[in-house]
């Protein structure tokens, strides 16, 4: 019997090595399991509610231009990216996007600095004139539970009144807003709500 164990974690090993399986799969009461899925950015977490229906854009106004949607959380997580839907609204040439999530000030707009820091930037040129997903990683934004935040998007490059992205929304209660990253100094909308999904 004992020698049949041996064999057996023998085998195991041989086959785990072989097939690069992730190191956190391990025999547990005799059974093999795998601690793989959570803590691996892979789990969506929440995303928005609504069919996407709308546009709404942002980059025109200022070279630095941010533009930010509220929600509120549907549980805790810690947030490790974020996916939203972009197009390009005429023909981009330049500039990047970074993404960030904002804690609210109660009254309904952003307040202190990004929670977790700005994610990893993409390059505005890869925008197409279709909508499509985009994915921000490089976030590490600890959320709580039934709490009002900001997803924020902000716009690095030319400014020239007709180049520049679009959002991809949804016809719901929370709103829009734009301006800088220290105060999204106008109100954009408040029936509309971007597309987004949260993961750990």
């Amino acid at each position: 019997m004992k020698l049949k164990l041996i064999l057996f974690f023998i085998i195991l090993i041989t086959f785990v090595t072989a097939f690069n399986m992730p190191v956190e799969a391990r025999i547990l009461s005799g059974v093999l399991s795998s601690t793989g899925g959570a803590g691996d950015c892979t789990t969506l977490s929440q995303a928005s509610a609504n069919a996407e229906v709308e546009s709404v854009n942002f980059g025109q106004f200022a070279a630095t231009h941010s533009i930010g949607t509220q929600f509120t959380t549907s549980k805790a997580m810690t947030v490790c990216k974020l996916i939203v839907r972009l197009k390009d609204g005429g023909t981009i040439t330049d500039g990047t996007i970074v993404a960030a999530i904002y804690a609210d000030n109660a009254s309904d707009n952003i307040t202190g600095s990004a929670i977790g820091g700005n994610s990893a930037a993409i390059n505005a040129t890869d925008l197409t004139s279709s909508y499509a997903s985009y994915t921000f990683t490089g976030l590490s934004a600890g959320l709580s539970n039934a709490t009002k935040y900001w997803i924020v998007l902000t716009w690095n490059g030319t400014t020239d009144g007709t180049n520049y992205p679009f959002w991809q929304a949804a016809a719901w209660t929370p709103r829009f807003r734009t301006g800088s990253t220290t105060t999204l100094d106008q109100e954009h909308y408040t029936d509309r709500s971007g597309w987004f999904e949260l993961y750990e």
